[in-house]
């Protein structure tokens, strides 16, 4: 067994590698619809490691692939700010002039903006307020700036009451049924194109145990167990390399401000 097997389970995101399970499935058609209908806020809600941010990486890869009139901004900042989100959207929609100017005249060449703002849980009341004020003078019939915010359940109890009553559309991502975990498992193996899957099936049900159906757990367990088959000389990962006891690391949170895609129309 050599070491190209663990990029089967990488610890980056691949939103080409987005695993349909019907929730996921369900949470992607509500972002796309967010934005295709310009509503102006949506919010996506999951645990820890269901992938929240492999889900917005997989909307915004999904509006280049179909080459949509949509313009994503993708926005995680460890340290978010009013001043850094406004520097963000204005970097990316108003390099030269007014944003609520600039914003209105990608709407005039049939071009939606969009922001998709990761771990919204972070905010601060007066970022939150921020992107109260955002969405109160860029919505109307059809809003300027649809806005989907992504956080752990409960994430709308943490915002302020005006900004949940410009709230539309709500979406939560679950983690992993057993039988999803199983087929996220061969999923990411077949992508990763390793040929037969080395696991046994007694290994595959304590992956999926000792997951609890989280796929940021299901690739820590399965990258260890892969490195202790590797190291004991075995062909195949048993039930025995399977670590029993979930680790959660604290996630390490980049700032990724602005990746556009969708180009049709020239954005």
């Amino acid at each position: 067994m050599n070491r190209s097997v663990l990029k089967a389970f990488p610890a980056a995101v691949q939103p080409e590698c987005f695993f349909p399970s019907q929730t996921h499935m369900n949470a992607l058609a509500g972002v796309l619809y967010a934005a295709a209908h310009r509503v102006p806020l949506a919010v996506v809600s999951g645990p820890s490691g269901a992938g929240k941010t492999a889900l917005l990486a997989a909307a915004e890869w999904r509006v280049a692939e179909l080459r949509a009139p949509i313009s994503v901004l993708r926005y995680a900042d460890p340290f978010p700010s009013p001043s850094s989100l406004l520097a963000a959207l204005a970097q990316r929609f108003a390099a030269a002039g007014e944003l609520r100017k600039a914003l209105a005249q990608f709407h005039q060449r049939g071009i939606t903006p969009l922001l998709l703002l990761d771990d919204a849980h972070r905010l601060d009341p007066a970022t939150i307020e921020q992107v109260r004020a955002i969405t109160d003078w860029t919505r109307g019939e059809d809003a300027l700036l649809p806005i989907v915010l992504a956080g752990p359940p409960g994430l709308e109890d943490t915002l302020s009451l005006s900004l949940r009553q410009m709230l539309d559309v709500s979406m939560a991502i679950v983690a992993l049924s057993v039988g999803e975990a199983i087929d996220y498992i061969g999923f990411r193996w077949r992508r990763a194109g390793l040929g037969d899957l080395v696991f046994s099936q007694a290994a595959l049900r304590a992956v999926a145990d000792a997951s609890e159906g989280l796929p940021r757990n299901i690739h820590r367990i399965c990258r260890d167990a892969l490195r202790q088959a590797r190291a004991a000389g075995c062909a195949t990962v048993e039930a025995e390399w399977i670590s029993r006891r979930p680790h959660r690391p604290p996630r390490r949170v980049r700032s990724e401000r602005v990746v556009a895609l969708a180009q049709a129309g020239g954005a």
